[in-house]
């Protein structure tokens, strides 16, 4: 027979001696392809770590495109309002007790409407993810109409008297324990309580005239919070966060220039303590609703993308 594995010398040795020959050779290229099958794993291996490294860098890289804005943001606010403390607190006892209780009264008012804008944060991302780009663009519809009217007019009524509610229900720093005490005919009242008494009305007087400046700014706070908050939840965060913490800065320098440099303004822009506050705030958050509606509008064009005209039916209740 031709096949090698069958020759013989006549002792059978040949035959014998290639078989073993093929099966050594078998061995080898079995143990070849093992050897190859390992090295793919072990290169496939490294790939899916590589790619897995990979993915931990990007999210690492979008983490903190997302988190320095609202660091910046969040210390420029802190930043402002320490220099109005400051500013409050320069300006005698009486300015700054007013200034905390009415900013403790104002934020009360307001539960609501951040509760509403709050809601962006979850509602807007479940759009999104459903790819309901109508849903998105009619929720901040719903938010601002809510915020505006529903909420914002009974907030701007407790604004306006918010001296006269504060003092009807006892909730200032510099109200004496024995109120009721008659100090016209000064039968029971000491001299202490009678001050105390004056103090309180002119503080409630302060906080009475800084509600009604604050009205003012109340309709372009509401919608400064409603943007950014819908801003931030379709991923826009760096533009956002960035005017807020340039109208942060700019409430504070103006809240300077109303409090302390108000002789060489003109006589409508003169601020009188805490409504100096009043004024720089109104022109700032005019300022951030303006930057905010031209992102919206003109740089992003978000108005093609969630814009579905106007609806009754989702103003009042989001569908």
């Amino acid at each position: 027979m031709d096949d090698p594995r069958f020759w013989d010398d006549g002792g059978g040795g040949g035959a014998r001696y290639n078989g073993r020959r093929e099966r050594k050779r078998e061995q080898e290229m079995q143990m070849s392809l093992l050897g190859a099958s390992a090295e793919g794993a072990g290169s496939e291996g490294g790939g899916e770590g590589s790619g897995s490294g990979e993915e931990e860098r990007s999210e690492t890289r979008l983490l903190w495109e997302l988190g320095w804005p609202l660091l910046i943001a969040r210390v420029a606010d802190e930043v402002s309002w320490l220099s109005i403390y400051a500013f409050w607190g320069q300006m005698g006892s009486a300015v700054s007790g007013a200034g905390y209780d009415a900013y403790t009264g104002m934020q009360f008012t307001l539960v609501f409407i951040f509760g509403a804008q709050q809601a962006l944060y979850t509602m807007v991302p479940q759009a999104t993810g459903a790819g309901n780009t109508t849903q998105v663009g009619a929720l901040l519809q719903l938010v601002l109409f809510w915020t505006t009217v529903v909420l914002g007019v009974p907030t701007a009524l407790s604004w306006a008297f918010m001296g006269d509610l504060m003092l009807h229900f006892n909730m200032l720093a510099d109200a004496p324990s024995d109120c009721g005490v008659s100090v016209g005919n000064g039968t029971n009242a000491t001299a202490e309580a009678a001050q105390d008494l004056a103090d309180m009305y002119h503080e409630a007087d302060l906080i009475e005239s800084y509600g009604q400046v604050s009205v003012l700014y109340l309709l372009p706070y509401v919608w400064v919070v409603g943007l950014t908050t819908w801003l931030e939840s379709v991923e826009e965060v760096q533009e956002a966060e960035t005017i807020a913490a340039l109208g942060s800065l700019l409430k504070a320098g103006l809240s300077w220039v109303f409090m302390f440099k108000h002789d060489h303004l003109p006589g409508f822009l003169q601020g009188y303590e805490l409504n100096g506050f009043a004024y720089a705030s109104t022109v700032g958050y005019s300022v951030q609703l303006g930057l905010l509606l031209y992102i919206v509008f003109h740089l992003r064009r978000h108005h093609a993308q969630y814009w579905r005209g106007w609806c009754a039916q989702r103003l009042l209740l989001g569908c």
